[in-house]
């Protein structure tokens, strides 16, 4: 069913549909005794969607608590790529809304692990403190990354050069912390962990 509603939008997928692309489905019956209507299938998709993300991030996270500045770089790169795959659908206005519903919860989601992440930073000081980037404006800064790179990404014309974009977002996010990043690191990390997704 994501497939269908990612590909087609809500409105033009129909239960008969679903049920005919489920091997496990069987008959519109079946589909009824699990979900009371094609809204409830919608929205556990979209609860699906944004729990498999979640889960990506916060393995990220756990994966590389020992390692902060690792753990941002990739978290940064996976919140990148994920605006740029979900770009790729190019649905329209009326067919946005299941990707608008899955990106608001997963933001939520982001912005904890983000701000978790860099305070631990800032206490371990691999972050220095200054005026602009302390304790207390980490959810802040937080909200500046994710919609600060989103919304430049998401802005993009189908012409222009997402490398150079990513390029300036990178230099960007360096200059605001004060750290120095590895991208090709991560972009090997990338590749190596989530072929699939490339």
């Amino acid at each position: 069913a994501k497939e269908m509603f990612l590909k087609n939008g809500y409105e033009k997928v129909s239960v008969r549909e679903i049920v005919n692309a489920s091997e496990s489905m069987g008959s519109p019956g079946l589909f009824y005794y699990y979900f009371k209507s094609k809204k409830a299938i919608y929205e556990a998709v979209i609860d699906q969607m944004v729990d498999q993300e979640i889960e990506e991030r916060r393995t990220i996270y756990e994966d590389n608590k020992a390692e902060p500045l690792q753990a941002l770089m990739k978290l940064l790169h996976v919140i990148n790529n994920d605006s740029f795959e979900y770009q790729k659908f190019r649905l329209e206005k009326e067919n946005r809304t299941l990707l608008e519903q899955v990106s608001k919860k997963l933001i939520v989601a982001e912005e904890d692990i983000l701000n978790e992440l860099i305070t631990d930073m800032l206490k371990e000081e691999i972050i220095s403190s200054n005026p602009l980037i302390n304790l207390k404006s980490v959810k802040y800064i937080t909200a500046f990354l994710i919609y600060g790179s989103n919304g430049i990404l998401v802005g993009l014309n189908p012409d222009d050069d997402r490398e150079e974009a990513n390029q300036h977002i990178r230099l960007l996010i360096q200059e605001l912390l004060g750290i120095k990043i590895e991208w090709g690191k991560i972009n090997v990390y990338w590749s190596e962990k989530y072929k699939e997704r490339i």
